[in-house]
């Protein structure tokens, strides 16, 4: 599914969601939730072609491969975090949405530790 597909879709499921919260509120959010699984799924051929590109890159290059699985944890988990709040905003729950937001960050954060511990190793071998 091309970016045309996906945009039309959005923009069919958002008139939808705004027709239905009138009548039935809980339909809105369902559409919503289906919505952003299709988009998913249409966009998981171009994450996985991402990833073997880099893949191959740093192979090429002789970058440890530990650190692009890491940058696929982060980049996944800042979706998807992102998704579950917009959800929940969706129904009404902005207060769930700050937490889910939240303890994606803190995810993030613990995620990136052994990029930040390779960075300052090597800023201390430069300076030494």
């Amino acid at each position: 599914m091309d970016i045309f597909k996906i945009i039309l879709l959005g923009i069919t499921v958002t008139i939808l969601s705004v027709i239905l919260k009138q009548y039935k509120p809980e339909f809105a959010v369902q559409i919503s939730i289906a919505a952003g699984v299709i988009i998913f799924f249409a966009i998981s051929d171009l994450l996985k072609d991402t990833y073997l590109f880099l893949e191959n890159l740093t192979q090429s290059i002789g970058i440890d491969i530990l650190y692009i699985n890491i940058l696929f944890k982060i980049i996944g988990i800042s979706y998807l975090c992102e998704f579950a709040s917009a959800i929940c905003n969706d129904a009404g729950e902005s207060a769930m949405a700050i937490k889910i937001n939240i303890a994606g960050k803190v995810t993030l954060l613990y995620l990136s530790l052994p990029i930040l511990e390779k960075l300052l190793t090597a800023i201390s071998e430069v300076t030494l």
